[in-house]
C-alpha cells in the first residue's frame, strides 16, 4: 500500500497543480468522454500516441504502462492523502483541478502493489486552464502549484527558481521537488508548457541517477506536433 500511495501522491499532485488557488473559480469538469479520449494509445511496441496533443512517446522496455482506469483510482486516492491538512476552500480548489485533469500516459518500473519499496515512474497529464489567460507558460502554472504543495500533508521541499528544457521541439519550464519523509524521500522533476487551453505537464519520479537516466530517455523519445 505504501508503494501504491507514493505513486498516487505524485499523480494527485500532478492534478493538483491548480491555477485557481484558494478561492478561485473552478472550471467545469471534463466529461467522461473527454477523459476517455485523452489517454495515449499504443501504435507500435512500447510506442504510444495521442492525436489531440500531437504526441508520440516511447515507454522503457518492460515497464508497466498504467491504463486510464487505474490512474483515475490512484488520482482519487492520492487526492485524499494530499489534501488531508488543507482547509475546505483549498481542498475544493484541488478537487476542481483534478476533475479537469486528464491522464495522458504513465510508465512505472514496477506494477503498483509489487513487493518493492519504491518504483520509479514518469507520467503526463493535461489540465484545462482555458479560463485562466494569465497562465502563459509552465512557470506561471508552477507559481500556483507551489502554494498548493506547501499545504500538502506529504512533506515537500521545492527548489527555488525554474530551468527550461526542450521536449519534442517545444520549450518546457522545469520545477524540482523533493517529496516524502526522511529516509523515504523521492526526487521529482515537473515539466510544464501551455498548449492551447491546456497545460501539458510531465512528471519524473526517481531516487537514483540510473533511474533518472531511463526517465530522461523517455523525454528524449517524445515528439510533439505543435
Amino acid at each position: 500500500m505504501k508503494q501504491t500511495l507514493k505513486l498516487a501522491v505524485v499523480i494527485a499532485l500532478a492534478g493538483a497543480l491548480t491555477a485557481c488557488g484558494p478561492g478561485g473559480n473552478p472550471l467545469a469538469a471534463k466529461s467522461d468522454a473527454d477523459k476517455a479520449g485523452a489517454a495515449a494509445t499504443e501504435v507500435a511496441k512500447d510506442t504510444y500516441q495521442n492525436k489531440q496533443l500531437g504526441l508520440t512517446v516511447t515507454a522503457p522496455e518492460g515497464w508497466y504502462v498504467a491504463p486510464s482506469d487505474v490512474m483515475e483510482k490512484m488520482m482519487s486516492a492520492g487526492t485524499d492523502l494530499t489534501t488531508a491538512n488543507m482547509d475546505s476552500r483549498s481542498k475544493a480548489a484541488v478537487q476542481g483541478s483534478v476533475q479537469r485533469t486528464a491522464s495522458i500516459f504513465t510508465f512505472a518500473e514496477h506494477v503498483p502493489g509489487s513487493a518493492v519499496p519504491y518504483t520509479a515512474a514518469v507520467m503526463a497529464v493535461t489540465e484545462d486552464i482555458g479560463m485562466m489567460p494569465g497562465i502563459k507558460r509552465g512557470s506561471d502554472y508552477f507559481f500556483h502549484a507551489r502554494q498548493m504543495m506547501a499545504q500538502s500533508a506529504v512533506p515537500t521541499t521545492i527548489a527555488e527558481g525554474y530551468t527550461t528544457r526542450r521536449i519534442g521541439g517545444q520549450e518546457f519550464d522545469r520545477m524540482d521537488v523533493e517529496m516524502g519523509p526522511p529516509g523515504e524521500t523521492v526526487s521529482q522533476r515537473y515539466f510544464a508548457a501551455r498548449h492551447g487551453d491546456v497545460i501539458f505537464a510531465i512528471i519524473q519520479s526517481y531516487r537514483t541517477q540510473e533511474e533518472l537516466a531511463v526517465l530522461d530517455k523517455v523525454l528524449d523519445s517524445i515528439k510533439l506536433d505543435w
